[in-house]
């Protein structure tokens, strides 16, 4: 299955969802809210470990390709 068919199958799945969903009144307790809020955290926390890691490699690579210009 090519990207184009996978992502037409995608977007139409969640077309479908969002029309097709009934209104339901739920209750968010403080530790749910805790838990999201930690995800949240954490994800952000990875991200920037993550860019962090390949930063270095990133400005010497770039300052090369900038030289090499020259």
């Amino acid at each position: 299955m090519n990207y184009k068919k996978l992502f037409k199958l995608f977007s139409l799945t969640l077309l479908c969802i969002s029309v097709f969903t009934q209104k339901a009144e739920a209750y968010i307790d403080p530790g749910s809210g805790s838990m999201i809020m930690q995800i949240f955290i954490a994800v952000i926390g990875s991200i920037g470990y993550a860019a962090s890691l390949y930063w270095e490699k990133l400005t010497k690579f770039l300052a090369e390709k900038k030289k090499k210009k020259k």
